[in-house]
This record gives C-alpha cells, structure tokens and sequence, in this order.
C-alpha cells in the first residue's frame, strides 16, 4: 500500500480528505447537500491558492453555505477525537466563481480567507489538495482503454460518516472512452451510483491491483489521478 512520505497517508486516505461536504440554504428556503473538493490553483507568480471546486448548480441561489472540517492533531496527523470544525459562509451569493464557459457546470469557492478566519479561531483544519500534477498526463491519457476502473468520492444521498466527517467511496468504470469527447462535449459517461448529493464529486482513475510476486501477494494501487467531475446523471 502506497503512503505519501510528505503526508503519512495513504492514496485511500488522502481522497477522504480531500472532500467537502457542502450543505447550502438557498433563497427559496430548500436545503441541499452537494460534493466538493479542494484543489490548488497556481498564479502566475507561482503561489498555491486553495480552492472548493464543485458544481455551479449546487452553488446557484445559494445564500449560506456549511462546511465542516476535521482538526489537525499532534504530529500534524487528523484528530478524529476533538469536535469537528464548523464553517458557515453567509451571504454567499457573489462569493463564488463560475467556469467562463456558461455550458460547464463547474465553478469554485476560494478558500484563503475561510482557512484564515478559521485559524484565527484557533481551529485549524486539517486537509488535502489536489494540483494539476495530478491530473492524468499526455502519456497517461494515450494508454487509456474505453474500460477504465474509476473511483468516485462524496455525499450520496446525504451519505456520510458524520462521526468522523469522512466521505462515501463508490467504484466505477467508464462507460465511454476518457479520451473522446460525448456527444461533443468535453465529457465522458461512468458507469457508477449516483444520487442526490453526489454532485460535485471528484472522478479518479483509481485501479486496486494485485500482484503475484513467487508465492507472495502484494497488493499495490495506480497512482490516483484526477478524471472529471460529476455533475449529472441519467434517470430511468
């Protein structure tokens, strides 16, 4: 099993941590649940600056977010025992971004004033961030098949481990070749669970391997790599 050296996690934990459950009130007084995940854009200046990116529709009309956090413990490992880190954004309707293109239903929160505002509490949050690095490569995407094994991570009908604010893990696999675009759009179908909630999830080529090595088992896993981003599904 594969663990960071600069995190002391593994691939498996470092997904777990790297969503957001996003619970946001909208104007019309409905409740809903959504998925986001933190990502680090660079500048051009070369500085790291921290993001939620989720789904446009499940920020749209919202007027307060809630977001929870798990806090950094000793040896700057997660504290599962401490109470959780709450956030509340409110009035949050112009305080998010959208993709340019207004047919991509992607869009993003920054995330700078909110870790600061929360370490200024004294709670800091304990979290993982993904950057373009970890999106699949040139060589990466040449080598895919039409079948892939994916992973998708979030809040499947409000699923979740609320105890220990840990996300639902879901298996897949592409229904359409990754490397060709759907029906003309820059997209693909998987062939995976989704429901209410699931929106904004982070889709990664994900494949648990095992490996016969004489007459030991070694269990090894690829490289996670960021594929997509769910945004919909198809009703039957």
């Amino acid at each position: 099993m594969r663990i960071d050296p600069n995190t002391g996690l593994t691939d498996a934990e470092f997904l777990s941590h790297n969503t957001v459950r996003i619970e946001a009130e909208y104007t019309d007084g409905y409740i809903g649940i959504g998925t986001g995940f933190l990502y680090q854009f660079q500048s051009t200046n070369k500085i790291y600056v921290p993001a939620l990116i989720t789904n446009k529709h499940v920020l749209e009309n919202a007027q307060t977010l809630n977001l929870i956090f798990n806090p950094i413990g000793q040896d700057n490992k997660v504290d599962f025992k401490t109470g959780k880190i709450g956030f509340q954004i409110i009035k949050f309707l112009n305080k998010w971004y959208q993709h340019p293109n207004p047919n991509i239903d992607l869009a993003f929160i920054p995330m700078s004033n909110v870790i600061k505002m929360m370490k200024e509490k004294g709670e800091i949050p304990f979290m993982t961030f993904f950057r373009r690095e970890n999106f699949p490569q040139s060589e990466e995407w040449s080598t895919l098949t039409a079948l892939e094994e994916v992973v998708m991570i979030g809040y499947p009908d409000n699923i979740w481990d609320s105890v220990n604010n840990m996300p639902i893990f879901r298996r897949g696999v592409t229904a359409t070749h990754p490397k060709l675009e759907f029906q003309g759009k820059p997209e693909f179908l998987i062939d995976a669970a989704v429901y209410t909630g699931s929106s904004g999830s982070p889709v990664f080529l994900y494949e648990y391997k095992e490996i016969m090595t004489g007459e030991e088992l070694n269990l090894g896993k690829d490289k996670p790599r960021l594929a997509g981003i769910l945004y919909g599904s198809y009703s039957h």
